[in-house]
């Protein structure tokens, strides 16, 4: 059992997410879960593109809207600085900080593998901005989400598992966001509520499940806590690809660790859906190759995450066939 908790105890953690991903906080402690069959509603989308502090001038409304088209196009990096300056004349906004780390994290997210220093300095720039957010705003859930996915990111770039103290902080701020999780929805398959399910659902699935980890740091892997978020999060959006493949993964996991075969079969037709499924993240051609491979190496499902599950020394999902 040891064995194997430290094999697995070498995996870095991604996803924090869109994270990915990432996610912890002690078992135990943790608010428990409502049923599936009940999942949380979703909060309204807004009826304007815009907030109370933009709307006094026209000029910071158009500014607004021509961010979210740089969203739209995943141009993050542009997105971020117009809601920076936007944040100069409107400071009061506690959405817009959140938004600008949001914009961080998927820059974190989208860099080379290979180029730590910039993941982790765009992780390092997410926390920031999502820490002002807070406060601005301590109730500020989608804040909440996207420090924790920052501290994400920076902790996968230097290998998170080498740092016991990033841990532990990765772990109270998951049990904050649980406590107030993020509410803000973008549109009908892109609820912040379910990007946190999926982020906090790897964290539990390829943190190791280990009774010293849970002594030396307080929290520790859960594969059927990673199942039940993953349910959660496809229950809102059953359309993303990503949700899909995080969910195969944990009916893969839990299949394999509990020795059942109804869960081994169902994880293989979640994954065997993804095809059919129409790209709606920029990371979705990824997480296509990683549901091809989940079906060819099922057993390594507790160790998935779109860029830390090596082959070969690769990313998995970066190698391109």
């Amino acid at each position: 059992m040891v064995g194997r908790a430290l094999g697995r105890a070498s995996v870095e953690v991604a996803a924090l997410l869109l994270a990915l991903a990432w996610l912890a906080a002690p078992v135990r402690a943790d608010p428990e879960l409502a049923p599936v069959s009940a999942p949380a509603p979703l909060g309204m989308r807004p009826a304007v593109l815009w907030y109370p502090g933009f709307a006094r001038e026209a000029a910071l409304r158009t500014a607004w809207v021509r961010a979210l088209d740089h969203e739209r196009r995943y141009d993050y990096l542009k997105a971020a600085q117009i809601f920076e300056q936007l944040i100069a004349r409107a400071p009061e906004e506690p959405h817009t900080y959140w938004r600008i780390a949001r914009d961080y994290a998927w820059l974190a997210e989208l860099a080379p593998p290979s180029d730590v220093e910039m993941r982790a300095r765009y992780g390092t720039l997410a926390m920031a901005w999502a820490d002002r957010g807070l406060t601005i705003e301590p109730r500020c859930g989608d804040c909440c989400f996207y420090k924790y996915a920052g501290m994400g990111r920076v902790a996968m770039a230097h290998g998170i598992l080498s740092s016991m103290r990033w841990l532990k902080q990765i772990s109270q701020t998951l049990d904050r966001c649980m406590q107030n999780p993020p509410a803000f929805v973008h549109s009908a398959w892109n609820p912040e509520l379910g990007n946190f399910y999926y982020a906090a659902a790897a964290f539990y699935r390829m943190l190791p499940d280990s009774r010293m980890l849970e002594i030396s740091v307080g929290t520790r892997g859960d594969p059927h806590r990673s199942l039940e978020l993953s349910r959660r999060a496809i229950a809102l959006a059953d359309q993303r690809i990503d949700y899909n493949v995080g969910l195969g993964a944990s009916l893969l996991c839990v299949g394999h660790t509990d020795d059942r075969e109804e869960l081994l079969t169902e994880g293989r037709s979640v994954l065997q859906r993804v095809p059919g499924l129409q790209d709606r993240m920029p990371t979705d051609p990824l997480d296509r190759r990683a549901a091809r491979r989940l079906l060819e190496e099922p057993e390594r499902a507790c160790g998935y995450s779109r860029d830390a599950w090596n082959d070969g020394g690769q990313p998995l999902a970066r190698r391109g066939e």
